[in-house]
């Protein structure tokens, strides 16, 4: 058991704390400091400003300021709970375990990497870089943004139940279905989404398409969620199915030897839809 009231400096290397503690104290220098295992409690009066940050094991409650000067924030393992105050996180690598914020701040992020685990919590969090999520799960009554480009990729499958918005070049690829719950996907207006596979979007939340959707993998993409398009859907190669019904104000093109299919669900297609194209439409 490691308490800590006073400064600790990581001035190299990693410090490894796996009993647990409570600390009021300050850890510093330009090392890591890693969580690896107990249950720890960091108070009001605490603060982290090591060049990097670990959880590997055990859980971290961290109420007080956080501000890593360095390059990452990493979570392997184990849970950590931010609810103090969160001045900056770096890169944020979730490969398992639980990432948790709920500090009533903006958490702002210059890329965000999931592989496994749960990122979830109440506050907004924006990737202004790069995100890479290739398993895992996005929880929680926050909001994620990717300002930089959103990449799904890999076997596994992802999950998704917070809201999730589109702003820059997202594609869609390898093996993994997209499993919602309550989570609604919005690819805003200038946004991209690239469907490369044949998979599924299901569950009970929504897609919504303000931007530009393009499908030109062959075979056949569902999506049996509500699907809302006020953009433009373009459907140059396989089959996309729209099972869960939708409102539309935009456009959907079908190119020659592709197929829209509108396969369930009431689909309203209001003054300003369109359906064009060479390819077919089945209803």
């Amino acid at each position: 058991v490691f308490h800590n009231t006073g400064t600790m400096d990581v001035q190299s290397g990693t410090l490894v704390l796996s009993g647990g503690g409570t600390s009021t104290g300050s850890f510093t220098g330009t090392g890591t400091l890693e969580f690896g295992g107990g249950a720890h409690t960091l108070t009001s009066t605490s603060s982290i400003t090591t060049s990097n940050v670990v959880f590997s094991m055990g859980t971290a409650d961290l109420a007080g300021t956080y501000n890593p000067t360095g390059s990452s924030t990493t979570v392997s393992g184990g849970t950590a709970h931010f609810t103090g105050t969160v001045t900056n996180v770096g890169a944020l690598n979730l490969s398992g375990g639980t990432l948790s914020f709920s500090s009533g701040d903006a958490i702002s992020a210059p890329t965000l990497a999931i592989s496994g685990g749960t990122l979830t919590g109440s506050d907004n969090i924006t990737v202004s870089g790069s995100t890479t999520w290739t398993g895992g799960t996005m929880s929680g009554m926050g909001t994620t943004t990717t300002a930089g480009g959103l990449t799904l990729s890999g076997s596994a499958d992802k999950t998704l139940t917070r809201p999730l918005i589109n702003q820059g070049a997202a594609t869609w690829s390898g093996s993994g279905n997209i499993l919602t719950g309550s989570g609604d996907f919005t690819n805003q207006a200038g946004a991209t989404f690239h469907i490369q596979n044949n998979l599924a979007y299901s569950g009970s939340g929504s897609f919504t398409n303000a931007g530009a959707l393009a499908k030109s993998s062959s075979g056949t993409t569902t999506f049996s969620t509500s699907f809302d398009n006020s953009g433009s859907v373009v459907v140059s190669g396989g089959t996309l199915v729209l099972s869960g019904g939708g409102t539309h104000t935009g456009s959907f093109t079908a190119e020659s030897g592709a197929t829209l299919e509108f396969g369930g669900g009431t689909m309203e297609l209001n003054t300003g839809a369109s359906l064009t194209g060479a390819g077919a439409l089945l209803i």
